[in-house]
């Protein structure tokens, strides 16, 4: 990797080096405070030598972070990584310690601090923190730095495979959220074809009708194949449209009305969200009824969320009959949990008819 591409994007780099002044910049002035209480020397030479000290791990640690993100140590390559590491490691607190003996050759910050005398104080007072290491002091000094560089990589692999577990988290949700809405297409498909077949030699001229409301189905289906989410206003085209196709099968016993508030249109709802839900109706409350049923579908904003319900005028389901979500609630269910997690809702009335009740949070189409 070259050095350009490594660098890029600048911004970040720059935003980095920012938090990490900050953050460098804090430490060094509580250690310096820290100094002054614990030792007689003055307090802007403390706080003059712990900011040196910080100042290479301010201009380091976004290197040394970017780093670590590029190059983590994973079970495929951690030979060749964990001895990038330990040069780099090397070469970090070898360049450090260089920088101090740099900036202060002399007397430097290597020996703990010591209060110093009135007496000795003016012969100190340019570097009042004692003599400087020996070359053999390195190993000593190294044992201070070395956490560091390893607290910095430690916590750049912990936010890469945090990143890592987000986004493959969100990958499954997605493969699951494609599988579920693979499964609902062929589904009212297979029973459309159904009607077609039926219909045929009872009655070709409505066999042609449901032939071109599916061709139309089907388009509105292609447009949004990709899509986990659509406005409300496609939704209801796509749903009013199986309905004129459940009318025509059930000779007319199918009725059914929208009551949708104006500013619910635009709201961002899962694709093919209420299909599954008026099919289920149908199945239990209009296709087993001589007289047929009616079927209401109903969705306004209440503050942040978008409330949506399918009901019918069936019989609904006795207290003493166990509830057994079937294909269209249960793939409900589990995509609005895929998709709003806590924040969806599918709840179920069963006093007067059957309604299933969708609450989820209101968010408008791009």
């Amino acid at each position: 990797m070259t050095p350009t591409k490594f660098l890029r994007p600048i911004v970040p780099l720059v935003k980095g080096w920012a938090l990490s002044f900050l953050g460098w910049g804090m430490v060094g002035f509580v250690l310096g405070m820290n100094f002054v209480r614990n030792t007689g020397v003055p307090w802007t030479q403390a706080l003059h030598a712990s900011m040196r000290d910080q100042l290479p791990w301010a201009l380091l640690t976004p290197l040394l972070f970017r780093f670590a993100m590029r190059y983590p140590i994973n079970r495929a390559t951690w030979k060749r990584r964990f001895a990038a590491h330990i040069l780099t490691c090397a070469v970090t607190v070898w360049g450090i310690h260089q920088w101090k003996m740099l900036v202060d050759p002399g007397p430097g910050p290597h020996r703990p601090l010591t209060p110093i005398s009135d007496k000795d104080f003016d012969r100190h007072r340019q570097r009042p923190f004692g003599p400087p290491p020996p070359a053999w002091d390195f190993f000593h000094f190294a044992s201070v730095e070395i956490p560091i560089y390893i607290m910095i990589v430690s916590v750049a692999h912990t936010l890469r495979f945090h990143r890592r577990a987000e986004i493959g988290a969100a990958q499954l949700a997605s493969a699951r959220l494609q599988a579920l809405q693979a499964q609902l297409r062929p589904h009212f498909l297979f029973n459309t074809l159904n009607t077609i077949a039926g219909l045929t030699h009872k009655a070709p001229d409505k066999a042609d009708s449901v032939l071109i409301m599916l061709s139309e189905l089907l388009r509105l289906s292609l447009e949004t194949s990709g899509e986990t989410h659509v406005s409300l206003q496609r939704e209801l085209d796509f749903t009013e449209k199986y309905l004129a196709i459940m009318q025509i099968r059930y000779y007319d016993r199918v009725c059914y009305q929208f009551q949708i508030a104006q500013d619910a249109l635009n709201a961002s709802v899962p694709t093919l969200l209420l299909q599954p839900l008026v099919e289920n109706a149908i199945k239990h409350a209009i296709e087993p009824n001589p007289g047929g049923g009616k079927i209401d579908i109903r969705a306004c904003r209440d503050a942040d969320f978008l409330g949506l319900s399918v009901s019918d005028t069936g019989p609904g389901i006795s207290k003493s009959e166990a509830l057994r979500e079937g294909f269209g609630l249960s793939s409900t269910r589990a995509r609005l949990h895929e998709l709003y997690g806590e924040q969806g809702f599918l709840e179920i009335d069963n006093e007067s008819g059957f309604t299933v009740k969708i609450k989820i949070p209101f968010r408008t189409t791009a």
